[in-house]
């Protein structure tokens, strides 16, 4: 809250009287052809918020409907080629008194096995159209506050992958014995 020389901002933790919140998650996993596979997960979500704080503040707020789509896609171009995609989009969502601007953030990924299988290049870009800043509001008593964060998680991996050998495993002996077996072991019985 704004103190009363209207310069001084001070936040104190205080108990919410009330809160209320819904969920309805939709997922889709589904090969829609043998060289696109995707799976996709929509969540609809609000949060209430009831009641008054202990410096009078009234979180009474119905609150509104926040959508959050997370999509990760597969592309089987051939045997030695491969490529993703992912997405992530969050609408605006409500926390008590705080209001959280929407962002979305963009995947891209492609994978060439090279000779016969025993090497790859990977080149991975991570948040690719940079929107992944995000603006809030807070509204509590006496005091309306903007603010804005800007995220520069654009990166580009490029990665080079050998396996030396032949790439062949041999084959090892494997115990079947539990623990308390050993421990009789030990003390011989």
């Amino acid at each position: 809250y704004l103190d009363s020389n209207k310069t001084t901002i001070t936040r104190l933790p205080t108990n919410i009287p009330a809160a209320h919140s819904w969920n309805l998650n939709l997922t889709y996993n589904k090969d829609l052809a043998k060289w696109f596979t995707t799976n996709t997960t929509a969540t609809f979500y609000q949060n209430l918020f009831n009641g008054k704080a202990s410096n009078g503040f009234s979180l009474d707020d119905p609150g509104f409907v926040t959508i959050d789509l997370v999509t990760n896609n597969s592309f089987h171009c051939s045997d030695n080629l491969s490529l993703e995609a992912d997405f992530e989009y969050e609408s605006n969502r409500q926390f008590v008194g705080s209001v959280f601007g929407a962002y979305s953030v963009l995947g891209l990924a492609a994978k060439q096995k090279l000779f016969h299988g025993q090497g790859s290049v990977t080149i991975n870009a991570n948040n690719v159209l940079n929107t992944e800043s995000r603006g809030a509001e807070d509204h509590y008593l006496n005091l309306n506050q903007h603010g804005y964060s800007y995220f520069y998680t654009r990166a580009i991996l490029l990665t080079f992958n050998y396996r030396f050998g032949s790439g062949k495993l041999t084959k090892t002996q494997t115990q079947t014995k539990s623990g308390s077996g050993e421990e009789q072991q030990r003390a011989g019985n």
